[in-house]
């Protein structure tokens, strides 16, 4: 209502009749869209994935970055040979789109994750397999993937500790794009997004 006065006073509304609307908030409730899938901060997002444990966390922040693919195939096979560094020690990981640039940080925590799947004493809880990400080893069951089911439990720890019932996939997506586009537009100097 207050939109409508703003727009016929403004001009940009030839309505001359003001018209208001007579719904009340709980009529009007059932029109809005609730799933908002809001936009987080890197910060923020950051310290829900290190509440988690940290397979979830590793994930998490790889989709944040971008990886992840349609059917969570880049990230079920992902090997650490796919973890590099340049010349410059900026760190990459290696998928079928091309290398995509991730945290110092992350990199080092996958590196230090594989080590710790290698580890004797962890290994006879995953499938033997190349993948960075291993299936859990469940008797009569031989994924050797991290089952993409994982991502379930990952929403419902994310949900949690963003008190947010809306987060899922989208919500990791728009959050990492919103914080590469602002990176990019911040090294620009012209804070504008360019082509």
């Amino acid at each position: 209502n207050a939109y409508i006065l703003w727009a016929t006073i403004e001009g940009y509304s030839s309505n001359l009749s003001h018209r208001q609307f007579p719904l009340g908030r709980v009529e009007l409730d059932k029109y809005i869209y609730k799933q908002l899938n809001t936009v987080y901060t890197f910060e923020e997002l950051k310290e829900a994935f290190d509440k988690d444990n940290e397979i979830h966390a590793l994930i998490s922040w790889l989709m944040f970055e971008g990886i992840g693919g349609k059917k969570f195939e880049e990230i079920q096979e992902l090997t650490v040979d796919d973890l590099f560094k340049n010349e410059d020690e900026i760190c990459y990981v290696r998928t079928n789109r091309g290398d995509i640039e991730i945290p110092t940080e992350l990199y080092d925590r996958l590196i230090s994750f594989n080590s710790v799947l290698n580890d004797s004493k962890t290994r006879n809880s995953f499938t033997e397999s190349p993948y960075l990400f291993k299936g859990y080893a469940k008797k009569g069951h031989h994924n050797t993937q991290v089952s993409k089911y994982i991502r379930n439990t990952i929403y419902k720890n994310l949900k949690e500790a963003l008190q947010d019932n809306t987060v899922d996939t989208r919500t990791l997506i728009r959050s990492g794009c919103n914080y590469h586009a602002y990176k990019f537009m911040e090294q620009s100097g012209e804070m504008k997004l360019t082509p």
